[in-house]
């Protein structure tokens, strides 16, 4: 059943610490679909940093990419300049960014050492997925450096979606993209989650999306079409946010 706050209208899947854990391993595995390679998602992120860091947080710099994936963010940045690492709770994630010459950790990111704070943090498409939010959030805010920035990119739902879901639970998987996505913000909740964890946000013009798949069986060619429309109907978005501790 999905929790709901009545105050900001944040909507989530109530788990355990071993429930989570368990998510995690089944989902962060070798054939993750976020592992795989996508041109186009490198092209529009080469653009993002361009447009959205370079200016306010120009190379050199340290960056750090928070559920690094198979690194590709992290492979444009240094192509720029940055001083990059990443960190990813999953050990797939960090093999095969350091076989692409990047430095990168499994670890738990909230008690993992890094040693140093971040001019930079990247967050892309990881809020969704954790049990507690706010204290990657506050953990964030303690390991930027004074000019520091985080970037974030996180799915949106409407009403509908949610609803569905807890109406019809078999359809979570396919709406929210539940159990592994278990927070489900509104843009009201988002930026109410970031100004409580101590950071003044502003959307980011443009974004960096991945390509949408294409492939698959009939049957999941069809549950794409279902989810598209009911996105639509939903007002579900994908919201890029641009955070500096205030």
């Amino acid at each position: 059943m999905i929790a709901s706050c009545p105050i900001c209208g944040h909507r989530w899947l109530n788990r355990t610490e071993a429930g989570q854990a368990a998510v995690e391993a089944a989902t962060f595995k070798p054939g993750y679909v976020g592992y795989r390679d996508d041109p186009a998602y490198v092209r529009s992120v080469s653009t993002l940093i361009q447009s959205s860091l370079m200016e306010r947080v120009p190379p050199p710099a340290t960056l750090l990419d928070i559920g690094c994936g198979a690194g590709d963010f992290m492979a444009v940045a240094k192509g720029f300049g940055y001083e990059v690492e990443g960190v990813d709770i999953s050990p797939t994630s960090a093999e095969i960014c350091r076989s692409r010459g990047l430095m990168a950790v499994a670890a738990d990111f909230l008690t993992h050492d890094f040693g140093k704070r971040f001019d930079l943090i990247v967050m892309w498409d990881v809020i969704a997925h954790l049990r507690d939010p706010a204290a990657f959030l506050e953990r964030i805010h303690s390991l930027l450096t004074g000019r520091g920035i985080l970037l974030m990119k996180t799915p949106t739902f409407g009403d509908l979606s949610v609803n569905l879901s807890n109406r019809l639970p078999r359809l979570s998987g396919t709406l929210l993209g539940a159990p592994s996505h278990s927070q489900y913000f509104k843009s009201r909740s988002l930026s109410a989650l970031l100004a409580r964890t101590g950071f003044e946000a502003s959307p980011v013009e443009g974004g960096a999306a991945r390509s949408p798949l294409t492939g698959g069986s009939a049957k999941q060619k069809l549950a794409r079409r279902f989810r598209q429309a009911i996105a639509r109907l939903s007002g579900d978005a994908n919201a890029y946010v641009l955070a500096r501790p205030s």
